[in-house]
């Protein structure tokens, strides 16, 4: 039975990406609700009449904000072994790789902020395209609110990047890959 879906990605809209429109058209064809949760809102002068449809769908979640730095102050209050415990995985399966970690830094308060708005909106899943950070992005929610995730991989991201690549695909309830 269609529920409710975030979607997340690097950027949106992105104009190579039209793949990740066509899935998302189908899904929603087929009954299926879809958040979009892109890590950043790309302002781009030409964009496909396909994205336009799904602006309105787009939730902005900053890396910072008063509302934000509140929220993971609330999280490190509450439950601050298990808060603790999931930065220092990050930090320590990310640190080969000094461009990831850095990103991975930054994206933590993020994923707080908006797997609570996740929770929110009554989302039931999380789709990552790509397995670099959004895949982090959905693994840090799923940590933190239960919310299960699944991924599509497609080559640099399990070929060049592979910080953290074995946890977040182990985490995942499925993964599909493009060859």
């Amino acid at each position: 039975m269609p529920g409710k879906i975030a979607y997340t990605m690097s950027r949106f809209p992105h104009l190579p990406e039209t793949f990740i429109l066509r899935e998302m058209d189908e899904l929603a064809r087929r009954g299926w609700h879809i958040a979009l949760y892109p890590l950043l809102l790309q302002r781009q002068p030409v964009m496909h009449a396909e994205a336009a449809r799904w602006l309105p769908e787009v939730r902005h979640v900053p890396f910072a904000s008063g509302a934000v730095l509140a929220e993971n102050g609330r999280l490190l209050a509450a439950q601050p072994r298990h808060t603790a415990r999931l930065w220092w995985q990050m930090v320590v399966e990310n640190l080969p790789d000094l461009h990831m970690l850095l990103r991975a830094l930054a994206l933590f308060p993020k994923a707080v902020q908006a797997g609570l708005r996740m929770q929110a909106e009554g989302v039931q899943h999380i789709h990552a395209h790509y397995a670099t950070h959004p895949a982090l992005f959905a693994w840090l929610i799923h940590k933190l609110t239960g919310i299960g995730y699944s991924l599509t991989v497609h080559a640099h991201d399990i070929f060049v990047r592979q910080a953290m690549l074995a946890t977040k695909l182990r985490a995942a309830r499925f993964v599909v890959a493009i060859s």
